[in-house]
């Protein structure tokens, strides 16, 4: 009776063990870039705000610059070198390379202007793609400032064949927030939205240049009332 009782034992301890290893989980790398390794005084306080609450060596920290990108295409995607090289903007060569990265190592991207305030890695859906709700009322839904999913993830066959049946020439519709919504309005059961609320907050120019609010969401609260969101997006515009 014993033996069998043991042997019951061992079977469920080897299914629950099986069943932890197929549950998918987000790597702990934290991807960021930017043209070189000098970085604006903002992109460093941010930076800093993400090592305060991400912590290394927990997390893995991976920097890319101009140079490592182009590297990067040419080693792993060469299939769509085409695409990458015929960009004339960089901005739409950094926001194909976020897809990319993230296909090949899985983790979280951050846009250097992203300032976190506390941890949210336990919030992430690791089934789904998680992104940021946008602040704007027009032209996207969701934005590609602050993305993290498991490597392989489903959803980047939908991004991918998008990308190369894509003939816009609009930069935020190349690879940008608005073609990262058009992706998620095809297949919205694979995304996870970080809401606007908690990951985003506004400052007062951008208060005052899109006409006192009207074509901003009320949800997202302003950048003065901060202090139990996540992180908030600071908008500094270095891509322009």
């Amino acid at each position: 009776m014993f033996v069998m009782l043991f042997l019951l034992l061992i079977l469920i301890l080897s299914k629950m063990i099986k069943r932890e290893e197929l549950q998918p989980v987000i790597p702990k790398i934290i991807h960021y870039t930017w043209k070189d390794s000098n970085l604006l005084d903002l992109q460093k306080e941010c930076l800093q705000s993400w090592k305060t609450h991400f912590k290394e060596p927990e997390y893995i920290y991976m920097f890319w610059s101009d140079e490592d990108i182009s590297s990067f295409i040419n080693t792993y995607y060469e299939d769509y070198k085409w695409l990458f090289d015929k960009q004339t903007k960089n901005i739409v060569k950094v926001d194909l390379f976020r897809f990319f990265v993230l296909h090949k190592y899985g983790g979280i991207y951050m846009d250097l202007d992203y300032k976190v305030h506390k941890n949210f890695y336990s919030i992430l859906k690791p089934d789904k793609f998680n992104c940021i709700e946008s602040p704007f009322k027009f032209n996207e839904e969701v934005q590609n400032s602050l993305m993290a999913c498991v490597k392989n993830h489903t959803i980047f066959m939908e991004i991918f064949n998008s990308l190369k049946n894509n003939n816009s020439r609009s930069i935020l519709s190349i690879a940008g927030p608005t073609f990262l919504t058009n992706v998620l309005k095809k297949q919205p059961k694979h995304f996870h939205i970080l809401p606007c609320n908690e990951f985003q907050r506004i400052q007062e120019k951008e208060l005052k240049a899109y006409k006192n609010n009207k074509l901003l969401k009320n949800a997202c609260g302003k950048q003065s009332d901060n202090v139990s969101v996540y992180g908030e997006h600071l908008l500094s515009g270095t891509w322009i």
